[in-house]
């Protein structure tokens, strides 16, 4: 009976070796996924401050271009300023 009792201690006390083994297999692994986290974490926070730097430079463009007239505009406007100054031509002809 105390051969039993002696191989039961042994395999419980072999478990136990396992179990902890396996403890620090898996604490190891939370490591590495905490440090790749926090290697994710700094990637985002540099492509973070990018996308600001990129929507400040985009404002700024829509400012500029608020005060530019659109080509198809100015042609318009000066094909009424070139048939106003004929008008004007004409009617000054008249008098």
């Amino acid at each position: 009976m105390a051969d039993k009792i002696d191989l039961l201690n042994k395999k419980v006390d072999s478990l136990a070796t396992t179990i902890d083994e396996l403890a620090r297999i898996t604490q190891n692994g939370f490591q590495e996924v905490d440090k790749r986290f926090d290697s994710v974490g700094k990637r985002l926070d540099h492509i973070d401050n990018r996308l600001d730097l990129i929507e400040s430079e985009l404002h700024d463009i829509k400012e500029e271009l608020y005060k530019v007239i659109y080509r198809h505009e100015f042609e318009l406007l000066k094909d009424r300023v070139t048939d106003l100054e004929r008008k004007l031509a004409e009617a000054i002809k008249k008098k």
